[in-house]
């Protein structure tokens, strides 16, 4: 069971992965975006992670991670030109499902607590298969193309920007903090402050 978890998990990982591939592609072919080079490589960086990390050194990850903070430090990552949204389109598709509208964001929520809940997969497998199963709600209520899905998925991906890797970093941050035992450390001198106020 757990090497079907680790190869469903690592399928999700590496289509989140192309996402971020296409948005470093999109970010490159934006003539608009004065750093559109640097935000491409981010983009890339970060679908090299998604995608091949696990085959990757700790090394080389590692690298990968400096050169995506140093691109941010450095001010090399913008959003740049993102197609509006049509209005039109989207208000006469609001009209045209009414509240159906929410069937998407409920199959996410109850398929997920199901998946997490009732079976043997977890709840990481749990999200990624009600995403999934959204998606295509989604796309079957609003009857949109594979363009349409494609261009708004790129609007979301592209709209979150380097903010997008702080959760990534603060699991980093955690792992790193258990590995080396901040947390015994912590709980010893809190203890002992309260030892302390005890004996006063």
């Amino acid at each position: 069971m757990d090497t079907l978890i680790n190869n469903i998990l690592l399928a999700f990982y590496i289509l989140i992965g192309l996402f971020f591939l296409a948005a470093a592609i999109e970010s490159w072919r934006d003539q608009s975006n004065p750093v559109r080079w640097g935000t491409g490589l981010f983009w890339l960086l970060f679908a090299i992670l998604f995608c091949c990390g696990q085959w990757l050194s700790n090394t080389i990850n590692g690298a990968i991670i400096i050169i995506i903070a140093l691109l941010s430090l450095f001010k090399q990552v913008r959003v740049g030109h993102i197609r509006d949204l049509d209005e039109k389109v989207a208000q006469q598709t609001v009209k045209r499902i009414g509240n159906w509208i929410f069937l998407p964001s409920i199959f996410l929520a109850v398929l997920a607590l199901l998946i997490a809940q009732f079976t043997n997969l977890g709840g990481q497998v749990g999200i990624g298969v009600a995403a999934i199963v959204s998606l295509i709600c989604a796309q079957i209520l609003t009857k949109a193309n594979v363009k349409i899905v494609y261009e708004d998925t790129q609007r979301m991906v592209r709209s979150v920007g380097s903010a997008g890797i702080l959760p990534q970093l603060l699991a980093t941050l955690g792992v790193v903090f258990t590995a080396s035992g901040v947390g015994q450390v912590t709980a010893k001198a809190i203890s002992g402050l309260f030892l302390l106020e005890i004996i006063c």
